[in-house]
């Protein structure tokens, strides 16, 4: 499967939070093809789960919780276009 240049930045960031449960954006804000927001929507649609207490949203710090563990997969999903 071929990607672009805006699924690279992504695809980095889902392998982040799969293997090491925490991403920090700020390095992926710069790449070419990241959104020009900041990934401002992402973090938006990861609000409700921040209220679940699956994750943890500080700065451009991402982090999976304990409890958010078994729910990565739909935490990554936010990223996935």
């Amino acid at each position: 499967m071929a990607l672009n240049a805006e699924d690279r930045p992504r695809r980095d960031i889902i392998e982040r939070l799969i293997c090491e449960l925490h991403v920090g954006l700020a390095p992926f804000q710069t790449v070419e093809g990241s959104p020009d927001d900041g990934f401002a929507s992402e973090r938006a649609r990861l609000a409700s789960m921040v209220d679940d207490g699956l994750a943890h949203i500080n700065g451009d710090n991402i982090k999976v919780t304990e409890e958010g563990r078994d729910f990565v997969r739909l935490i990554c999903a936010v990223f996935y276009t």
